[in-house]
């Protein structure tokens, strides 16, 4: 009878962008245009490069009266929730801290996607605060899930079974969710 944590950490995956408006719209779409900024000022190609990724997906499932709380579980971009979703009072929101290796994400692009049990299904653009949080109105019997994509560029040479590419990796990205449902 507790909080369960599911935690779920991808392999590395690529994409290929070999058209600029493709990549440069997915920028905008995140809130990460200064990315494109940084690409063009580099002189970066502007066609045939590539993108590694990971998702790190977090999930918090209620069991029996669902004591306990969320934790850090120093994933490298991670969500965490300020109270107990399934036991607090939640009429003046939930709060939530995102953190990127360990440190609160502040003024960062959060989307929100709710779905009531009657199958209605919302979008949200949230930003965090100057402490990395944000506030979500919530409703009851509705299922969460929060997203946020932190980019820069790579951090590790590629892997050996990506040295025979020709396209040339030149950004990753980090994709932290949470996943949650509210009860009455």
């Amino acid at each position: 009878n507790t909080l369960v944590t599911l935690i779920h950490e991808t392999n590395e995956n690529f994409v290929t962008y070999n058209k600029w408006q493709k990549f440069n719209n997915f920028l905008i779409e995140k809130n990460l245009s200064h990315i494109a900024k940084t690409h063009l000022d580099k002189k970066f190609v502007t066609s045939g490069f590539r993108e590694r990724y990971v998702r790190y997906a977090k999930s918090l499932v209620s069991s029996g009266d669902a004591r306990g709380e969320d934790i850090s579980h120093n994933l490298e971009i991670e969500f965490v929730l300020q109270v107990n979703p399934y036991k607090s009072d939640l009429k003046n929101g939930l709060p939530i801290k995102l953190y990127y290796k360990g440190k609160p994400l502040v003024k960062f692009q959060v989307e929100v996607f709710s779905k009531t049990l009657g199958g209605i299904v919302s979008k949200d653009i949230l930003v965090t605060d100057n402490h990395g949080q944000i506030v979500l109105a919530t409703y009851p019997k509705t299922k969460y899930l929060l997203n946020a994509v932190k980019m820069r560029e790579p951090t590790a040479m590629d892997s050996s079974k990506e040295k025979n590419e020709k396209k040339i990796l030149l950004w990753e990205s980090l994709w932290g969710s949470l996943t949650f449902m509210t009860p009455n």
